[in-house]
Formats: C-alpha cells, sequence, structure tokens
C-alpha cells in the first residue's frame, strides 16, 4: 500500500483526528508536515495551518484557539489541515489541566467535521494525550514516529486495504516545506491582533478570487497590503 493510499484513505474520513507520538528529535513534525505536503498535492487538502514557523504561503500560522476557530469558520467550504505541534505543553501546565485544554478538546474533537477540517496533533507521549482523543471513535489514526525514517500508522479505516490495522512506512523523505526546526510553538487562548490581520486576509484573499486588482483591493479596504 502507498502513501497516497494510505493518505487518501485517512483524510477522505469525515473529520479525522491524527495523534502523533514520539520522542524527542525523531521527526515528528516533519512527517506531519510532509504529510499535509503530500495532501496538498493529491488534492486531499486546500488550505493547512500550523502554530509553528512555515517557510510556505500556503500555510498560514494561527497560535490560538480563537484564531483556529475564527480561521475554520472563514474557509468553512475548503478542505483544510491544522497541525498543532508541541500539544501536550501547550495544553497542560505541569500535569494540571488547563482552562485552555478544555476549551479545545471538545470543540475541536468533534465540531471539525462541519468545518471540512483535519487535525494532527502532536505529543511526545502517548500517556500525555488526553482521554477523550485516545477514544478511536474520535481520533482515526495514531502515528508513532520510531525515527526519523520510519513511522508506524495505526487505524481501523486502514484493515478493509491490508487486512490490518498498523502499517510500517520506512525510508520517508524529509518535507521540502521549510520551517524552523528550533522554532517554538505558541498556542495560547486569543491572539486579537492575530485575529485582526486573519480577518483583513481572509478580505484580500476574497477579493483576488472575484479579480481584484492589489490596486484596487488597497482602495476598498482603504489601507495599504
Amino acid at each position: 500500500m502507498n502513501l497516497k493510499m494510505i493518505l487518501k484513505r485517512l483524510f477522505s474520513y469525515p473529520a479525522p483526528v491524527i495523534v502523533f507520538v514520539g520522542k524527542p528529535d525523531s521527526g515528528k513534525t516533519d512527517f506531519s508536515l510532509f504529510l499535509a505536503e503530500k495532501g496538498l498535492k493529491y488534492g486531499l487538502i486546500n488550505m493547512c495551518a500550523s502554530n509553528i514557523p512555515v517557510f510556505d504561503n500556503r500555510f498560514v500560522k494561527i497560535t490560538s484557539l480563537r484564531s483556529l476557530e475564527l480561521w475554520l469558520s472563514m474557509f468553512k467550504r475548503e478542505s483544510k489541515l491544522f497541525i498543532l505541534d508541541e500539544a501536550d505543553e501547550k495544553l497542560t501546565n505541569l500535569d494540571t489541566i488547563t482552562k485552555l485544554y478544555k476549551s479545545f478538546r471538545v470543540p475541536m474533537a468533534f465540531q471539525i467535521r462541519k468545518f471540512r477540517a483535519k487535525l494532527i496533533l502532536i505529543y511526545h507521549r502517548l500517556r500525555d494525550v488526553p482521554e477523550l482523543f485516545l477514544d478511536p471513535n474520535v481520533t482515526t489514526a495514531f502515528v508513532k514516529k520510531v525515527n526519523k525514517k520510519t513511522a508506524l500508522i495505526k487505524s481501523e479505516l486502514l484493515y478493509p486495504m491490508c487486512g490490518d490495522n498498523t502499517i510500517e512506512l520506512c525510508n520517508i523523505p524529509r518535507t521540502s516545506i521549510p520551517f524552523n526546526t528550533y522554532g517554538v510553538g505558541i498556542f495560547t487562548e486569543d491572539n486579537p491582533k492575530e485575529r485582526e490581520m486573519l480577518e483583513y486576509w481572509h478580505k484580500v484573499t476574497l477579493l483576488k478570487k472575484r479579480g481584484f486588482t492589489e490596486e484596487q483591493i488597497k482602495v476598498i479596504l482603504s489601507e495599504p497590503l
């Protein structure tokens, strides 16, 4: 079974949640971006966002829950993927359940379907993954990054295709999407300035789709691009 078949199976599910685990420097972030890269190439997703610095104009940087909710709603009809890196660090605080954790888990697990969204959550250890996301009725696939070249993908969705629910991928190439390997993935409750920028970018995107030039858009929005 090739990667295209695996991704098509996973990404075609109505609301796929994919949980990554693996020790530091095992290539979890790189592999998540590689899957996003292939998802874009195969036409399985149209838009991507992440809380890490990604140097690709197909990606939007989103660093708060409110910004994520806004992005999901603004492009409700587009098939999209959000990658939350360092989820264990951003949603917990010294093993204490945070307000952000409570706000994030239920809406993201049960509401992403209506936004045609897909979600990748990156953790270090499986035991740090919230109980809700350990439920196979919520999380459609678990990816264990063994090392930079090898990953185990476990999902009941794969069983009809290969007679097993776990597939080992070897010799995984690095993603061609440039990103800051040492960048810190921020994720907070709210970032008003970021929401304002998203709203402006959304307006520009819609105007461009309607055929307006940059000069016309400047006039319409009455501020420089």
